[in-house]
Order: structure tokens, then C-alpha cells, then sequence
């Protein structure tokens, strides 16, 4: 009688795998940030950015105008990311939206700072939501502040 020959299956060691398997993007948003990065040579570790609570990402220019939106972002507010595109997102705002909260995220942009706070903003169909926003300013391999990332979320 024959003798069967077992197959062995190799064992994969997490500590050797796990950075490969946590460099591979996990869905389209991530792949478009790392597009981003690459382009504009960003220091920023993308995988660390989708461990973050968030329902949207706003990536805008210096002088603030949007160049990329995730998905979420149609889901939250109703605009789709071409229509946001080249806009400021205060074209979210409106009439209950905080001058005082606003001005303090002005000062915190001019001063390249990371600052989180909570917005009334108002979606494509005119309701309001309160919408938390974490921005921090995004630098390129040179130092130099080149974007800004917001992460977004609705309290509502």
C-alpha cells in the first residue's frame, strides 16, 4: 500500500507580512489618497489616516479650494465630488454656521495648525447637520505646508 503524501502549506509569520498586508489599499478612497500623496510628494501615512473616525475627506489647496473629496462625501452632503471641486467648503455653510468657529479655523489654516471643530453646515437639499471637522495642514518630502486634509463627520 501506497502511503499518501501530505501537502504542507507554508505558515505566514504576521510580523514579517503585516506591513505588506497593511500597505495594500483598502478601498478606492485610500487608493486615490495615495495617488495624491505620490503626485504631490506628501509625508503622510495613508493607511494611519482610514484608522481615523471620519465619514468624509476634504483635501484642498492652500487658498482652501477642494482638489479631492472621498466618497463619503456625496453621502454626507448631497454634492458630488466634481460639483465641490474648485469650490471652498464654505460653500457648505450658511446662516446658522458659527462666524466665531469659523474665524478660529481661518487663524488655524493662516498659522499652518492642525485644529478640530464643529460646523453647522447645510447639504445639497438645505437641511442642516453639525459637522465635526478635524484639518491638518499636509507637507510635502521639503516641509512645506502644500495642502489641507480635512476629516469629517456628522454629529447628527
Amino acid at each position: 500500500m501506497k502511503k499518501k503524501r501530505s501537502r504542507s502549506h507554508p505558515l505566514i509569520c504576521w510580523d514579517i507580512a503585516a506591513p505588506a498586508i497593511l500597505q495594500l489599499p483598502h478601498s478606492p478612497d485610500e487608493e486615490d489618497l495615495r495617488e495624491l500623496a505620490l503626485k504631490y510628494d506628501w509625508v503622510i501615512d495613508v493607511p494611519a489616516v482610514f484608522l481615523q473616525e471620519f465619514e468624509a475627506i476634504v483635501v484642498t489647496t492652500l487658498d482652501q479650494k477642494i482638489v479631492w473629496t472621498s466618497r463619503g462625501f456625496k453621502k454626507m452632503t448631497g454634492y458630488t465630488p466634481s460639483f465641490a471641486r474648485h469650490k471652498q467648503p464654505s460653500f457648505l455653510q450658511g446662516e446658522a454656521t458659527d462666524p466665531v468657529v469659523r474665524a478660529s479655523i481661518r487663524a488655524a489654516l493662516r498659522d499652518f495648525k492642525h485644529i478640530t471643530g464643529t460646523l453647522v453646515n447645510y447639504r445639497k437639499d438645505g437641511t442642516s447637520y453639525r459637522c465635526q471637522v478635524s484639518i491638518q495642514p499636509v507637507r510635502n518630502s521639503g516641509g512645506a505646508v502644500v495642502h489641507f486634509m480635512a476629516l469629517e463627520r456628522s454629529l447628527d
